[in-house]
């Protein structure tokens, strides 16, 4: 299968406005900005964050 997306596992980088990176610290997403407090902007990051490890499940799953 040929991946079209950075690879997880997918990282919060709290220190760069809720940053998402991926292998080798490539930027994935960043949920940063000031309209949003910062409990909305951890909590999308972590969610973003998880989607390597939802889509391996979902494609087990799916298999099954």
């Amino acid at each position: 299968m040929n991946a079209k997306h950075t690879p997880g596992p997918w990282t919060v980088d709290t220190r760069m406005s809720w940053l998402v990176r991926g292998e080798g610290g490539a930027s994935v997403a960043s949920t940063g900005g000031p309209d949003r407090p910062n409990e909305e902007k951890a909590a999308n990051a972590r969610l973003i964050a998880a989607a390597p490890d939802m889509l391996a499940v979902l494609r087990q799953v799916v298999v099954e």
